[in-house]
């Protein structure tokens, strides 16, 4: 860990206003880094101003370095064009079509889980670093909270027009036709299915003229992927990110403002700007493998904290491809924090059609975490997402602060349900519906 403070002096107090904070914060990191993509100088330079930020609230900052992709379109890209080129040549070679198609969908679903990399290996990894900055327990630590946010902003492309996006939302897919907001699980499954064509292709040592309409369905849906992602990949156009993430960013300094100075003396807050998470969740994968020494996960609950503006807040559930193992009991203690107050009472689980969050490399690490963020209900994702219209001018402030206010009740329920759970036996889990919240 390398314990350094930004020099530039502080620009605001605590004396304004949270939302005029919150503006003026969001304003000058989208004014000082204009490109704020993964593994960036102005990644870097966002989370120094972060950093500076939160040491004026008494948080001892670390910088923890790791290398990763720039790109997760590329990757992407690569994935489903190598699937095309498979699906093309089965009748050529199908054993080599058949080691393509599975090799396509191993190194996928690992990526997705956020489990390991295999083809993404064969792009540059490039520096990239996450900020902690910890508000130490003054006793023996036994609990840590992590708020954790990405300071690096995405790409942006044709596959995010409005138009395409709002296809997939929950309320216009009706059951059974659900499964179709999962395109990228599809694809997955079509590999799978393709490889258990190409195995019968290479044993009989036949090829029906029928099965070129399988091949060249999935074959087209493949290069459509492809294609799709290779134009994000090549145009590297880079959005503001004013909501995709820096909400969640200027929440930081605010919550740890307001919830240090009363947190009990045996529970130490962490804050977390993660870089490249827009590559595919790099610096969150590195952060849980350094810190997993240091952070048990007995006593270290990870909150996610992702674009918390334009649209209703929500859960967010990860599971692209596998689906990813969450913490039951804060779930249903996010619920009864949320039903506490008419603000929150449309507080609801969002699962995921495709895309991860910050939680899931501490999901496959044993951590208690859930994630946090806003969700257009018309879209199925926030408004203006990975789209150039993110800007501070169009941000809904009034949701960010609300979005605050309920991090920070729940980041307290959480400290009144651990002290519970502390008073009982360590064999049983917390029931969440018995805490007065």
């Amino acid at each position: 860990m390398t314990n350094t403070i930004p020099a530039e002096p502080a620009q605001f107090t605590t004396e304004l206003d949270d939302r005029e904070y919150c503006e003026n914060l969001i304003e000058e990191i989208v004014e000082r880094c204009p490109q704020r993509g993964p593994a960036s100088s102005s990644e870097r330079t966002a989370q120094g101003i972060l950093a500076r930020e939160l040491a004026l609230r008494g948080g001892q900052v670390a910088y923890l370095p790791f290398r990763f992709n720039v790109s997760l379109y590329a990757v992407l890209a690569l994935h489903f064009g190598l699937a095309a080129c498979a699906t093309a040549i089965v009748q050529i070679s199908p054993l080599t079509a058949l080691i393509l198609h599975l090799l396509v969908a191993t190194s996928y679903t690992l990526d997705s889980a956020r489990r390991g990399y295999l083809l993404r290996r064969l792009f540059p990894f490039r520096q990239s670093q996450n900020l902690a900055v910890t508000f130490p327990a003054r006793a023996a630590t036994r609990l840590r909270i992590l708020l954790v946010a990405h300071a690096d902003a995405a790409f942006t492309g044709l596959q995010f027009h409005p138009q395409l996006i709002s296809a997939g939302a929950e309320k216009t897919q009706m059951f059974p036709w659900r499964w179709t907001r999962r395109p990228l699980l599809i694809a997955t499954f079509g590999l799978l299915w393709l490889a258990a064509w190409d195995v019968y292709v290479l044993v009989a040592g036949e090829f029906w003229t029928r099965l070129w309409l399988t091949y060249g369905a999935w074959g087209g849906f493949f290069l459509l992927i492809f294609l799709l992602n290779l134009e994000v990949a090549w145009r590297r156009k880079i959005v503001a990110g004013a909501n995709d993430n820096l909400t969640a960013c200027a929440a930081l300094p605010l919550l740890a403002q307001r919830l240090y100075p009363e947190l009990p003396e045996h529970v130490e807050l962490v804050c977390v700007a993660t870089g490249s998470e827009e590559a595919g969740n790099g610096g969150a994968f590195y952060l849980a493998q350094q810190m997993q020494p240091y952070w048990s996960t007995q006593d270290t609950i990870v909150v996610g904290l992702d674009s918390l503006a334009n649209g209703r807040l929500r859960i967010l559930r990860d599971g692209e491809i596998l689906p990813i193992a969450y913490s039951r009991w804060l779930n249903e203690l996010a619920l009864n924090v949320a039903a506490q107050d008419p603000r929150f009472e449309g507080l609801t689980v969002f699962k995921m059609p495709a895309g991860g969050t910050d939680v899931i490399p501490f999901a496959n690490r044993g951590y208690d975490q859930l994630c946090l963020g806003c969700i257009d209900d018309d879209l199925g994702t926030p408004r203006y997402y990975h789209t150039m219209d993110d800007t501070p001018e169009n941000l809904d402030y009034c949701q960010l602060l609300n979005s605050i206010d309920y991090t920070e009740q729940l980041v307290r329920a959480l400290v009144r349900a651990r002290s519970h759970q502390d008073s009982r036996t360590e064999s049983q889990e917390p029931e969440a519906a018995e805490y007065a919240v």
